[in-house]
Order: structure tokens, then sequence, then C-alpha cells
């Protein structure tokens, strides 16, 4: 989410990301997990908290980051798998890969997706 906000372009010396609202940008993340997030970094939140806690601030109106989410074999009904649904911006935005070939197909279509939504795409960072 950082490297899209441009509330750190002083951070990067080139391709420095475009406002929020500018009308030719998409602005999107691609979140591949195991479902596992294990890692705190706040006392107040476990580390699935955080996790929807930071896809919520994304998919904000004021930000409209696009969250695509990858569950690579996580199982049918799990947590987990629930945590990856609530993250992606709709039903159209995770997948859940069993095997390379499914996780090929999951990518070609989150690329596919992102050049058509607004007639070509400029891919970044």
């Amino acid at each position: 989410m950082y490297t899209l906000s441009p509330k750190w372009n002083a951070i990067w010396t080139t391709n420095t990301p475009l406002a929020y609202d500018e009308d030719t940008n998409i602005k999107a993340v691609v979140i591949m997990t195991d479902g596992d997030y294990n890692t705190d970094y706040t006392s107040n939140m476990n580390s699935t908290q955080q996790a929807l806690a930071l896809c919520e601030e994304m998919k904000s109106q004021n930000k409209g980051i696009v969250v695509y989410t990858v569950g690579f074999a996580i199982p049918e009904g799990s947590s987990q798998r629930q945590t990856m649904k609530d993250c992606a911006t709709s039903s159209a935005h995770y997948f859940f890969p069993y095997d390379g070939d499914e996780l090929r197909a999951a990518f070609a279509n989150i690329g596919q997706a992102l050049t058509y939504a607004q007639g070509s795409a400029r891919l970044t960072n």
C-alpha cells in the first residue's frame, strides 16, 4: 500500500506514485499468501485483524486501490480463505489455486483484468 501512496513520493527517486484520483491510473495490489498472517506489528490487534484493516484502508473510497488476493492451497471453509475473500475488492478479485497451472491462470486473469480495466494499462514497479 505504501508504494502506491503519493504520500511517500519524497522517498522514491523515479516512478513516483500518482495521486489516487488520477483518471489514467489504476492502483492495484496483488497479495499472494498461504493465508497465515503470523507477524503482529501492533500490540492492539492480531495479525489477521491487521491484514484486514490494511485491506479495508486500501479499498477505502479515498484511495480506491483494487485488491487482488491469491491464496495458494488454502483449504475450502478455512478462516484463512475467508480472510482472503474479505480482503479482496470483490468476488472477482480472489483466487485459490492449488497447483502451478492454476496459479499461472490466476495471474493471467489478473493481468488481463487490469489491461482491460481502462483500455490499456501500464505496469510499473
